[in-house]
């Protein structure tokens, strides 16, 4: 699978959350974003707050389509030859 294809995938999913439309996800989507990517991880409060925080770069509050591409497809610090989306620190 090309990277364009992977990119096209990894968007759908985002719009997927993103029932309003806006290219932003807020707190409460955003953690359906984290449950669906695995659904036998439980985030606390504050492990949500660290993570949003890593993913908004901005610090508007919200996660764009952007910073969810870049976040999602960053390599893991933690598990080599993955992607960071589950990295939590």
């Amino acid at each position: 699978m090309s990277s364009e294809d992977w990119r096209g995938k990894i968007f759908a999913a985002f719009r997927k959350f993103d029932t309003n439309g806006t290219g932003k996800l807020n707190r409460a989507q955003f953690r359906q974003v984290v449950q669906a990517l695995d659904p036998n991880k439980v985030l606390s409060e504050g492990e949500l707050d660290r993570l949003i925080q890593t993913v908004d770069v901005n610090r508007d509050g919200m996660v764009q389509v952007e910073e969810y591409l870049q976040w999602v497809m960053r390599p893991s610090r933690k598990e080599p030859g993955q992607t960071a989306a589950m990295d939590v620190d």
